[in-house]
């Protein structure tokens, strides 16, 4: 699970080919993904300020975004946005889901009612809120 760079981190994981780094590890390493307001298209930031650390060029971007990636692994995903998140945010969190999800690769899509891109985590503290009750279900598998 990650929120938002590590949203993007989460997707990450669930691309790598474990079994290419030690052919003793499973496919199945990661059991299961909760991206939460992940950033799985990096090259709509290229040309803002939050690329003056990275110093991304859009080649870069590409290929270091998830939604470019397949995954590895057809673990299931609960793919997570505040319902009060910005649209680009939710869009990207939609193109994900709809790109890799799949018979065999469950990808839920849940957006949290009235809540912003900080506000969806506390959810996640709320054992009666419904992010809570995915997360926990997503868990028990």
């Amino acid at each position: 699970m990650g929120h938002s760079a590590g949203g993007h981190l989460t997707a990450m994981m669930m691309a790598v080919d474990w079994p290419a780094f030690d052919a003793a590890m499973p496919v199945d390493t990661v059991k299961a993904g909760m991206p939460i307001s992940g950033i799985f298209e990096l090259e709509p930031l290229v040309h803002t300020s939050i690329n003056d650390g990275p110093g991304m060029d859009v080649p870069e971007a590409i290929r270091e975004s998830p939604l470019f990636m397949e995954p590895a692994t057809d673990a299931p995903q609960l793919v997570i946005a505040g319902g009060d998140e910005t649209p680009e945010f939710k869009r990207q969190s939609d193109a994900y889901v709809e790109k890799f999800g799949t018979e065999t690769r469950r990808m839920e899509r849940h957006d949290v009612p009235h809540s912003n891109h900080f506000r969806e985590l506390e959810r996640l503290a709320e054992s009666d809120s419904a992010v809570f009750q995915k997360s926990l279900a997503l868990i028990k598998g």
